[in-house]
């Protein structure tokens, strides 16, 4: 069965670069800032000075070599650090996994850090004879490409982080939030962290929630929109409306349900948007149950 098309305007995709690109620089900036990049950085600027690549074992001192191919190691650490914290926002936007990410971020920056290394050793003087600029391509693309896969590999588990950008979130939203009720409104079930941070003209019908890494993309009937928040706040938010958690990443409004139907892993939901949702093997039971109750 052809998937309806969803009977809303869906600005996710407007919304879904700028909130990569800050979610990448946030996510950097907190990787920098911890031990762990200082001391990968450390081990492989003192590997490198052992070395002494391209003529500065012969014509530099170890604590010269230190000082150089640290200072070049600081460059391209950044450099790589944020191009494979954005690979591997849009690895999760896609659905990608993490090692073509890695390799694609290899690829992207094995061409800036061989411009980095010909100049400083342009600049150096270091080569006794004319520098073939493409002649650094195997030696650093190898080293790159495994560096790359060794690092993504140690921060393949995200959820450290994931909890102190969402702690920012929170904090920054907080403030707002409060300013908007009163000692005297009435309390509601009204989810007001997930409608704080949820633009005012998507309205409040939720439809969906799916997790997407650091962010869930909330749809309603109006549109979707991604929202800096754990998918099990949200769902924590939403106790007392008539939906259910169906699988791991997805959070679904009963009422916009209109037919279980059979996906290619399993019994699917069809949404009111034309969205089609999985429901976990564990959950399906449960699925069955709440669909029926409601149409008793």
């Amino acid at each position: 069965m052809t998937a309806a098309k969803p009977p809303f305007v869906n600005d996710s995709t407007l919304r879904a670069d700028s909130t990569v690109w800050q979610l990448a620089s946030r996510q950097m900036r907190l990787f920098v800032s911890g031990s762990r990049f200082w001391a990968i950085l450390g081990a492989v600027g003192f590997v490198i000075a052992l070395a002494g690549p391209f003529y500065t074992l012969e014509r530099l001192s170890f604590p010269a070599r230190l000082v150089y191919w640290g200072a070049t190691a600081l460059v391209s650490g950044v450099l790589m650090t944020f191009l494979s914290t954005l690979m591997r926002r849009l690895a999760v936007e896609r659905g990608w996994h993490w090692v073509p990410a890695s390799l694609a971020t290899s690829a992207i920056g094995v061409l800036p850090i061989m411009t980095l290394i010909a100049v400083a050793n342009r600049l150096s003087s270091l080569s006794p004879e004319p520098f073939d600029f493409w002649h650094l391509f195997p030696y650093v693309a190898i080293p790159v490409t495994v560096i790359t896969m060794l690092v993504n590999a140690l921060i393949d588990d995200p959820a450290p982080l994931a909890d102190e950008i969402a702690k920012e979130g929170m904090t920054a939203d907080a403030p707002a939030a409060a300013a908007d009720r009163t000692d005297t409104a009435p309390v509601e079930a009204e989810p007001s962290v997930l409608f704080a941070k949820l633009p005012a003209a998507l309205g409040r019908e939720i439809v969906a929630l799916q997790a997407r890494d650091h962010y869930i993309d909330v749809t309603t009937t109006l549109g979707s929109a991604l929202v800096l928040m754990r998918l099990s706040d949200a769902e924590r938010d939403l106790a007392s409306w008539d939906g259910m958690r169906v699988h791991r990443s997805w959070w679904v409004s009963l009422a916009h349900v209109q037919q279980i139907e059979k996906g290619t892993s399993g019994p699917e939901l069809r949404l009111s948007t034309g969205q089609i949702v999985p429901i976990s093997r564990n959950q399906r039971a449960a699925v069955r149950d709440a669909l029926a109750a409601r149409k008793a």
